[in-house]
């Protein structure tokens, strides 16, 4: 499965063991899979397996006492969250009471929308010139950046941070909608449908939101 930019972070633990060395401990492997299972699950709309998972992860990672890896976990929850379109604290998003890397709280500030607060060296290679487009309110520099992205979901992540600094158009979500209308992401799918509606009807266009409107009801009602 594909990762975001931040769970190439996490990869680094995950790299299978070369010729002759220890083999990988059921913690890491464990928890990675849950992680991902998580985020299936999450996208999809299957709340209740997402969570039931989520909390695998937590478990399975906090073996290793390792506080930084326990942020990065919940800073996975957060960037699905903001490619959701949700809102997100950094109460959720880092482990209490305690200090912080600079690349966890870098990328808490970029899924927030705090471009000031976010440091392009930090971030993910993959967010580096999105950052920059962003920074400069180039809308059609920042669709570019959003489409040379190969990971599905950091297309999605990036498109929904564009929406909260308030800098994008309709190709914004356009591409954010393809992206998880090819992987199944049901979630997704509707979150970015219901804007897409909003948007049309916001600009004269009621053709357009009605049809997306009806897009909506063919996959949410039952068919007979």
């Amino acid at each position: 499965m594909n990762r975001t930019g931040l769970i190439s972070l996490l990869a680094l633990l995950f790299l299978a063991a070369g010729c002759g060395s220890p083999p990988v401990p059921d913690w890491k492997l464990e928890g990675f899979n849950a992680l991902e299972s998580y985020k299936k699950y999450y996208l999809e709309g299957e709340d209740g397996k997402a969570d039931f998972h989520f909390q695998r992860a937590i478990d399975e990672f906090r073996k290793s006492g390792d506080l930084d890896l326990l942020d990065r976990v919940l800073l996975t929850r957060c960037a699905l969250r903001r490619a959701s379109l949700q809102e997100v604290s950094g109460e959720d998003c880092l482990l209490p009471n305690r200090s912080h890397t600079e690349e966890n709280k870098t990328y808490l500030s970029f899924l927030q929308g705090n471009l000031d607060e976010s440091d392009p060296s930090r971030l993910p290679g993959v967010y580096r010139e999105f950052l920059k487009a962003l920074r400069e309110k180039r809308v059609e520099r920042i669709n570019e950046t959003i489409g040379a992205m190969n990971d599905p979901l950091s297309r999605i992540i990036a498109s929904a941070v564009a929406l909260k600094v308030g800098t994008w158009n309709e190709a914004t979500l356009q591409q954010a909608f393809q992206a998880a209308s090819q992987e199944g992401w049901k979630r997704i799918v509707l979150v970015y449908l219901e804007t897409l509606e909003s948007y049309y009807g916001g600009r004269g266009n009621p053709e357009k939101a009605r049809q997306v409107r009806r897009q909506i009801d063919l996959l949410t009602a039952p068919l007979k």
